[in-house]
């Protein structure tokens, strides 16, 4: 196990960062009372990126990349339960879009801060960070082959099901369009030069862009949709 502190310690600046749902957990509550899904899909995220922006920042002062990729549900932005932030209430059908906000507007501030944060510094004359929320789609992993009890049956036929209609990706290319997230110059600054003639990518008004699994590399990629 690595530690934030441990990445602070032996780095002065990283240049991407890519948060993920690292643990499958879906039902439940964890011991400090948090609903387990949101726990490794929003908190932990978020705390990782926010833990890890002051060395991206580091990055964006220098030629390298300044970019977070958060690995979650752009693009599929839901209604937001005002009155159960932590959806200890609301249905599991209800929690992917209020999650995917969530994560969306999160990133939003994130990125916002650390516009704020360049703009009142006078030593920094970089580039801005890039806070990108993506959406892989359903990716076959042996997650779902370790999923216990009814939810393990119904992961594992609908993963089936979504398979033969071709629309489910494997790892290997899940990775292949994250590292694509990570260098290229769609996401502006900086990146991999992209050809003449492929637009940049729009942003929903801060640092930040989406991309998702219908879509990856779009000509204009989706603005987020209000709930």
């Amino acid at each position: 196990m690595v530690f934030l502190s441990e990445i602070h310690l032996s780095n002065t600046l990283i240049s991407t960062s890519l948060p993920s749902l690292l643990v499958s957990v879906f039902v439940g509550l964890t011991p400090e009372g948090l609903h387990a899904l949101l726990a490794t899909a929003y908190y932990d995220r978020t705390l990782i990126t926010a833990h890890l922006t002051p060395l991206l920042l580091n990055a964006a002062s220098s030629p390298s990349i300044a970019r977070a990729v958060s690995v979650a549900g752009g693009c599929d932005e839901g209604i937001i339960h005002a009155d159960d932030l932590a959806a200890l209430k609301i249905s599991f059908g209800a929690i992917r879009g209020h999650l995917s906000s969530l994560n969306t507007l999160t990133l939003e501030a994130l990125a916002a801060n650390a516009e704020t944060q360049t703009a009142n510094s006078d030593s920094f004359h970089g580039n801005k960070i890039s806070f990108i929320h993506a959406n892989p789609g359903i990716v076959r992993t042996p997650v779902q082959d370790r999923m216990m009890g009814v939810f393990g049956v119904f992961a594992r036929v609908l993963m089936w099901v979504k398979k033969i209609m071709g629309e489910a990706i494997g790892i290997e290319e899940s990775g292949e369009r994250h590292l694509y997230l990570l260098t290229t110059a769609r996401f502006t600054p900086g990146g991999v030069p992209i050809q003449n003639g492929t637009l940049t990518a729009t942003t929903t008004g801060g640092s930040r862009v989406e991309a998702n699994e219908r879509n990856p590399a779009p000509e204009k990629i989706p603005r987020r949709r209000d709930g």
